[in-house]
């Protein structure tokens, strides 16, 4: 009975921790999808100069700041601590909402996008960090896959809320999610991992025994864990963090994370985030309710990524990443299809379509932000989150900024085309070259992809422990 009760509070903390970074997530899905309720209103609203010249900056700010947030939380946390920076980025995070808010002009609502965007490219580097080091291997890819999951909410409350309040209204109260969470990370404790690079061996150990309840894997981890901190620098200098970016246990994953990204970006699923009312009504014309269309697509990317944190556990995160690919491709096929023969007896196929397309992509999407943190070597590990993450918001500023004069240019069909021909090349590549890493610890996976002088110690450690 005490076993349990010790490892029910080790859970509990780990779901704790889960907890603080979704609702995070929350607000960084409102970001999101926020120009899809905010541009409509804008052109009705009297009382703010609107100029539709903006539109598509509005809509694609925050992601080119997304990158720049990623790539600035990297090193951030890797010298200050993951557990701080999640509680600053409140900070930010309100007043971005505020400057909305209160925004008298286009450029106000502009730098506001633009924190927000700093602000939810911080979160996703700082979250899958802090939660990959504090979660035990055989929960954590739940818990990685429940970020994904809090952000689709919170792109489905941007959507519903963001409908039927007035626009300021709605920036106001969306600067409730980002306060709850510092209460809970005050009570946390900082990342153990992390705390062991630093040196502060006695510190990292008891906080990862906080975390996690002492066992036979655990002891292996945090040994191994200590093992390789005595064979490196507490801080690495520049000539040392350059060396390790262009080794093999940095490049191969940057590699793979960029192959998995320019899959994840350019399916055209995030797309919809940003343009749903118009690439609804460009898809279906005038046959259906663009705004009950705009909640089901959010809906069902909610299911969709609820069914994943309820498998991953159970089912290798490779194979679904892969089947769920694959499937996609032939939906967007199909969807294609529809506009080709473009008859209203056809629109059940359309819908249909549609429905699979989105549940199968964020599907693979949501497994594919799971993989990011637990492939770089624990030296860098910040970095390698935040320069991945960085790429994946760069590719998908590019995807929106560009949609919309594609679309004009060639049509919804040669889009669509576009998207699937994207999804398939990068579907094979990765059949040949993405890890299993469910159930190992991140030791493990780092010695994967390279053999680490530290495992003919790591016996004797052990031992010792």
């Amino acid at each position: 009975m005490k076993i349990s009760c010790v490892f029910s509070t080790n859970v509990f903390r780990q779901v704790l921790a889960a907890v603080a970074t979704s609702l995070y997530g929350i607000s960084a899905g409102i970001v999101f999808a926020y120009s899809a309720v905010l541009l409509p209103q804008l052109k009705d609203d009297d009382r703010i100069d609107y100029d539709a010249k903006y539109d598509t900056w509005i809509a694609s700010i925050s992601t080119l700041t997304m990158a720049f947030g990623c790539f600035v939380a990297g090193p951030f946390i890797d010298r200050y601590g993951r557990r701080i920076g999640l509680i600053l980025l409140a900070i930010p995070f309100v007043f971005s909402w505020l400057i909305m808010g209160l925004g008298s002009n286009i450029y106000l609502l502009l730098l506001g996008r633009a924190v927000a965007g700093i602000c939810a490219g911080l979160f996703r580097t700082m979250s899958i960090v802090y939660l990959s080091e504090v979660t035990d291997p055989k929960h954590r890819s739940m818990m990685l896959i429940s970020i994904s999951l809090s952000l689709n909410i919170g792109i489905l409350v941007s959507h519903s809320a963001g409908t039927y309040l007035y626009w300021r209204t709605a920036s106001y109260v969306f600067c409730i999610p980002n306060i709850l969470p510092v209460i809970i990370l005050v009570y946390l404790k900082e990342s153990p991992l992390w705390l062991i690079t630093k040196g502060k061996i006695q510190d990292g150990t008891d906080f990862f025994y906080w975390f996690r309840a002492k066992s036979d894997v655990a002891d292996r981890e945090l040994s191994a864990a200590i093992c390789k901190q005595k064979h490196k620098s507490q801080d690495l200098n520049v000539k040392e963090t350059i060396k390790v970016v262009f080794s093999r246990p940095f490049m191969v994953p940057f590699s793979i994370c960029f192959l998995v990204f320019t899959q994840t970006q350019f399916c055209g699923t995030n797309v919809f985030n940003f343009y749903a009312p118009d690439l609804i009504k460009q898809t279906f014309s005038n046959n259906v309710d663009n705004f009950l269309i705009m909640v089901l697509i959010d809906f069902i990317r909610v299911c969709g990524t609820g069914s994943i944190f309820f498998t991953v556990k159970h089912v290798p995160r490779r194979f679904l990443y892969c089947l769920c690919s694959i499937v996609t491709t032939f939906c967007i096929l199909f969807l294609a299809a529809y506009l080709y023969y473009q008859s209203s007896n056809l629109l059940w196929f359309g819908m249909t379509s549609l429905v699979m397309y989105i549940y199968f992509s964020i599907t693979f999407m949501s497994i594919g932000w799971s993989f990011i943190s637990e492939m770089f070597p624990s030296s860098v590990r910040g970095l390698g989150s935040a320069s991945t993450a960085s790429t994946s918001f760069l590719l998908l500023f590019i995807a929106v900024k560009m949609t919309p004069s594609v679309i004009d240019a060639f049509g919804m069909e040669v889009y669509y085309i576009i998207c699937a021909c994207i999804t398939a090349v990068c579907t094979i590549i990765l059949y040949f070259v993405l890890p299993e890493t469910n159930g190992k610890t991140l030791q493990e996976i780092e010695h994967d992809f390279i053999k680490d002088k530290c495992n003919k110690e790591l016996s004797n450690e052990q031992t010792k422990f």
